[in-house]
């Protein structure tokens, strides 16, 4: 090999060097990003489970005081409103 071939090659071998590591670079920064997104789908699940839950408690609510409108023969429209006549 001539010196030139060698020099040539050591250029090589640095250029892919550095191309390696901005691959790798590049590799880590996704990861990191699909971590991120990772969360935040974990943190947007528990948020959808807790307002289901709040869904359903609030529905059985509504349920409860309706019953207790038809108990009281209070029309539910004037119950819901807060609104309640004494005739």
């Amino acid at each position: 090999y001539s010196t030139v071939e060698v020099l040539q090659c050591r250029v090589e071998v640095d250029r892919l060097t550095r191309e390696l590591a901005e691959a790798n670079r590049e590799k880590i920064r996704a990861a990191e990003c699909g971590l991120v997104v990772l969360e935040e789908n974990q943190t947007l699940k528990q948020q959808y489970a807790d307002l289901e839950a709040e869904q359903e408690a609030l529905r059985l609510e509504l349920e409860q005081l309706q019953e207790v409108a038809l108990r009281c023969s209070l029309p539910f429209s004037n119950f819901s409103t807060g609104i309640y006549s004494s005739k």
